[in-house]
């Protein structure tokens, strides 16, 4: 049994995209879903969006956020039920070195229980991160948030034990494998992932980050790492299921 981490939504047409999600995750085992409304859908309209999810109890709805954020548009999603928000620096392309930015925005999302998700994949089209800047911006953000829960989306790429080794006392945070599970696999990278499996599992999430991966793709690769982890299928069930189960149904 799964519970996705991360499906996006980036068709104009969210009931058809949703029925046709329903229709592929029963083939997968997946039950639950953290069901994404992605900020570059040219659809980007979170009344209609939060009004459908409502006839697919399965799926849990997530908004990503604009680069521009009103008190009124975040109680919006609160008063419609949405349990998360998305920050993705490179969409709304506000460079994670502009620190002033990520502090003003979180200081306004603290103001309501969301759990936030932060894309940690910190490749920029037209300049170069500096070493550990996202983690130190990260850092401060978190220890201002702390009523917050924080799942870092896709762990932090190939840095994924650097996140872990800086998070792995706060138990707020929430490392997510979604697209690295996958993109990383076969390469070095698996050894770090089963290294998490085994001392990391109450606090590890995972998913297909679906429509750039797809289910099939994506179940082989994960039953495949399984597997090889041979982790116990308590820690496993933790990761592919409970974990998202605890934070999101409480």
């Amino acid at each position: 049994m799964i519970f996705d981490s991360n499906i996006r939504i980036n068709k104009k047409n969210y009931d058809l995209s949703l029925k046709n999600l329903r229709s592929k995750k029963k083939i997968y085992g997946i039950k639950n879903a953290v069901c994404l409304l992605c900020s570059q859908n040219k659809n980007y309209n979170i009344k209609e969006f939060t009004k459908t999810l409502k006839k697919f109890e399965e799926f849990v709805p997530a908004v990503e956020l604009k680069k521009t954020v009103s008190l009124n548009t975040l109680k919006n999603l609160s008063d419609n039920k949405v349990k998360l928000v998305k920050i993705h620096p490179r969409h709304i392309n506000v460079h994670i070195s502009q620190t002033k930015y990520y502090l003003e925005l979180t200081k306004k999302i603290k103001k309501f229980n969301f759990i936030i998700m932060w894309c940690t994949l910190d490749s920029w089209y037209n300049k170069i991160s500096k070493s550990n800047e996202q983690l130190d911006l990260l850092a401060k953000i978190i220890n201002n948030n702390k009523k917050n829960k924080f799942l870092l989306m896709h762990g932090g790429g190939p840095d994924l034990l650097k996140f872990y080794e800086k998070f792995r006392f706060n138990e707020n945070v929430y490392l997510d494998l979604s697209y690295t599970i996958y993109h990383y696999k076969k390469t070095s990278l698996e050894e770090d992932i089963i290294f998490l499996f085994n001392k990391f599992d109450k606090r590890l999430i995972t998913g297909t980050d679906f429509p750039d991966i797809n289910f099939k793709e994506y179940y082989k690769n994960l039953t495949r790492l399984i597997l090889k982890s041979r982790v116990s299928k308590k820690k496993i069930n933790n990761i592919l299921f409970n974990n998202l189960k605890k934070i999101l149904f409480k």
